[in-house]
This record gives C-alpha cells, structure tokens and sequence, in this order.
C-alpha cells in the first residue's frame, strides 16, 4: 500500500490526508455498514489544510463548505501589511529575498548557496519540497498558490510577482477588495456541475424571496 512508504505518507500528511489505524478503519467500517448506507467513504483528512494545498479545488461548491472557508478570504498576515506599503520595486525586492529564505529553509541550505535565477525544480526541489514551501509561503503571507505554480516558476524574480498578483498587496490596507473581478475568477474556476449547482441554488432563493 501507498502508505508503506514514509515517503508518500509524509506528502500526504502535508495535503491533510492523514492514516486511519487499522482498528478504528475497521470499526467505522463496521458502524457505516449498518447503516446500509449505499455508498460512503472513510477518511482522516484535515479540510482547511487540504484547501491551503489545492486552493482551486477548496474553493469550489462541492468542498468549500467542509473547509469552512470563503474563497480568496485568506488572512492578511503582518508580514503582507508590511510589505503593501512599500513601493513595487521594493516590494518586489522584499518578495524575492522572503522566497529565498524560504527556499533556503526548504533545501536546508545556506541562503548564499541559492541560486536566485533557476526554477525551483533546477534548485533540486521536488513535490514533497514544494508542499513544504507551499505551506511556508500561506503561513508567512496567507497566500494560497499551488504547488504546480510553483513549480513552473522561471526563477524566484517570477515567483516574487506571481506572488504579488496573488496577495493583491496594492489592497492590504483596504476594507473592501475588487469583488467583482473575484467573483469572475471564481466562476471561471468552477466545473459545469458547480455552475449547475449555483444557479440552481439561486434561483431557489428568488423563488423564496418572490413567495
């Protein structure tokens, strides 16, 4: 089994996914079964955490519920307050040398041994790593970025301003955010069934509101 290996069970503890003793499996097993349920699925898996590794994927109408979180919410972190009132070009140094650090801190090396102009997969950072700096990098600025983002970044100078985009920091200080533009991003996000599922959900609430 996948979890015979530390490896993967490491990765997957970083996702939120965590192993059930045998014992316990079996038991609820057991409980679901008198239930005569007609499907279910047994699981430990930590939501939020899971949300922060696949933030697409935790934002839809199928799973945000069971992360109890709303979409682009992520808090604003002191770090992220810090950093909106510096300058872009500033910022944009303050980003780079935040991801070096943490890159560093990821490949247990000497900051100065980072080379600051390759991907991360040429720094020799792999999915397992890049989960690891996922979750540095949502503690520092509460924001959320797939690991295949990472990984697709060109060097840390790319990765600063994706970052950046990301965080919205010109808004930090502000109350209010561009909600219209989130709420287009979110719904490009969506699957059909989502879509499906949202129309369906309003149309009954004009239904009430009319009666």
């Amino acid at each position: 089994m996948a979890v015979d290996s530390e490896e993967v069970k490491k990765h997957l503890a970083l996702m939120g996914m965590n192993t059930l003793p045998a014992k316990q499996a079996l038991e609820c097993w057991k409980f679901l079964h008198d239930k005569k349920i007609a499907q279910y699925g047994l699981m430990d898996v930590s939501w939020p955490r899971w949300q922060e590794f696949e933030p697409t994927g935790g934002q839809s109408l199928r799973f945000r519920h069971l992360a109890n979180v709303v979409a682009n919410a992520a808090a604003v972190t002191s770090l992220a307050k810090e950093i909106s009132v510096l300058s872009p070009e500033e910022q944009q140094v303050r980003l780079e040398d935040l991801l070096n650090e943490l890159v560093a801190k990821t490949l247990r090396l000497p900051r100065n041994k980072i080379n600051t102009q390759a991907s991360l997969s040429q720094m020799g950072i792999d999915s397992l790593m890049a989960a690891e700096l996922q979750a540095e990098i949502n503690q520092a600025l509460g924001v959320r970025i797939s690991t295949l983002e990472l990984m697709r970044g060109q060097n840390l100078g790319h990765l600063a301003r994706l970052l950046a985009d990301k965080a919205n920091l010109s808004a930090v200080p502000a109350t209010a955010g561009n909600h219209g533009g989130e709420s287009s991003e979110l719904i490009e996000r969506l699957s059909e069934q989502d879509v499906t599922i949202l129309l369906n959900q309003l149309l009954a609430e004009g239904e009430t509101v009319n009666e």
